[in-house]
């Protein structure tokens, strides 16, 4: 028995050593993307997103939200999201076509920003979310580049953002481009 359990605990360790070799060949910097539309007024999609203090009301995956004293003009929070927090900003922007979120993850493991582009095509709002990404620890960048859906966050966020608007989510262009 002392042999399986030992041949077990060694496949564990050479998986996470591989990861880890894997993983710090690897870029931290990833940049990914996928689009919504959406049959609501671009005002009132851009005033949804703007208000990142309110999340929490109708995205399912944000447990809370405690405000935070602006910074440099920007609105920010902290954010949590089941038992991860990072905190969000608002940067600053003059049009509502877009809007760039920035978040730092508390514990230091990610940080990047969202940007926001959206646009009308015809009666449609089309909101296109880009990621810029930086992930720091090796073995998760390993995970997320060949195991993970790269998109996987931006298409649950705009899944709660149609269905606050009660739309089924229609959701293209969700792919990794680096």
């Amino acid at each position: 028995m002392w042999n399986v359990v030992g041949g077990v605990l060694g496949l564990i360790a050479v998986a996470i050593g591989l990861l880890y070799a894997v993983g710090r060949r690897l870029s931290p910097d990833h940049v990914v993307t996928a689009t919504l539309q959406c049959s609501r007024p671009i005002e009132e999609v851009h005033a949804l997103i703007r208000d990142i203090a309110r999340w929490h009301t109708w995205d399912s995956g944000v447990t809370r939200i405690e405000p935070l004293e602006p910074e440099a003009g920007c609105d920010r929070v902290r954010m949590f999201m089941g038992g991860n927090s990072f905190v969000l900003s608002v940067l600053p922007h003059d049009a509502s076509s877009s809007l760039t979120l920035n978040a730092i993850d508390d514990h230091g493991f990610f940080e990047g920003r969202w940007v926001y582009e959206l646009s009308v095509q015809g009666e449609k709002t089309i909101v296109r979310l880009t990621e810029y990404g930086r992930v720091k620890p090796a073995i998760p960048r390993a995970i997320m580049k060949y195991f993970a859906d790269p998109a996987m966050y931006l298409k649950r966020h705009l899944t709660m953002v149609a269905k606050r608007f009660s739309e089924p989510p229609v959701i293209t262009d969700a792919r990794r481009i680096s």
